[in-house]
């Protein structure tokens, strides 16, 4: 190969590989910006996705409410969980930190059960931050499994 050669490929290579991705792009689509559509909330906190976990919450997903996680995402079944719980259970602190000032709120019923897996992770800062927000007349059993 002569080095005329070489050198119209390197000039001409980017260009070919910018074609080929647009040509994926149309054909695939591309949705910048917007998060999965099968994703919810709490699957977002589990995955320790901030990205998505602010862009939901923008987009109107209440911080608060219980969702669908599926079983690949944070535990080996299918189940319904907050995205405060769905942090604490994946053990990502800075999520859920994320998550209360989105307005994500730790209250007297959701207290105990935030407590318990904070304390089943054994992470001192994860129980030190649900423990901030520990109600005055709460009184919390979570068994001996997550006693520290």
């Amino acid at each position: 190969m002569s080095r005329e050669t070489a050198l119209g490929i390197m000039v001409a290579l980017p260009g070919l590989l910018l074609a080929v991705a647009a040509v994926v792009v149309v054909a695939v689509g591309f949705r910048a910006f917007e998060p999965d559509p099968a994703l919810t909330l709490p699957e977002a906190a589990a995955l320790r996705d901030s990205a998505d976990v602010v862009l939901l919450v923008r987009q109107g997903a209440d911080p608060n409410a219980s969702a669908a996680v599926r079983r690949t995402v944070l535990r080996s079944r299918t189940g319904t969980m907050t995205p405060l719980e769905a942090a604490v259970a994946a053990r990502h602190i800075e999520t859920a930190r994320l998550l209360i000032d989105l307005g994500a709120s730790v209250r007297d019923d959701n207290f105990e059960r935030l407590f318990c897996l904070a304390a089943r992770s054994r992470i001192d800062d994860l129980i030190a931050l649900i423990e901030t927000h520990l109600p005055a007349h709460a009184a919390v059993d979570c068994g001996a499994s997550a006693r520290r």
